[in-house]
């Protein structure tokens, strides 16, 4: 027998794979097709835990020994689905640096 927060998990996995048939005005940088909002979302998936360590002065960074190289491999194919919040990754990542919240490269 499920528990009820676990159905709950399940019904909301469920529906947020209905974002793959939602496709946006953007194109992918293949121009062949549109994206669809959960390749959006993974985007900003991959924006959030940048945006999270820039305002916690990089702790999980420095926990984990990470580099603003490393970051920057990781989160480059952000800008295939919104070349703004790439740059606005690219512009925390390099503030990170200065600030000394996370180092360029080991």
């Amino acid at each position: 027998m499920r528990h009820d927060r676990f159905e709950k998990q399940l019904q909301f996995i469920l529906e947020i794979d209905k974002l793959k048939s939602v496709y946006r005005r953007t194109y992918l940088l293949t121009a062949d097709r549109s994206e669809n909002t959960a390749e959006h979302s993974w985007h900003l998936d991959r924006f959030i835990p940048q945006l999270h360590n820039y305002h916690t002065q990089g702790k999980s960074w420095s926990e984990h020994g990470i580099t603003a190289d490393r970051v920057l491999e990781r989160n480059a194919s952000m800008a295939e689905g919104s070349v703004k919040l790439w740059e606005c990754a690219q512009s925390l990542l390099n503030d990170a640096v200065a600030k000394g919240f996370l180092p360029r490269s080991k």
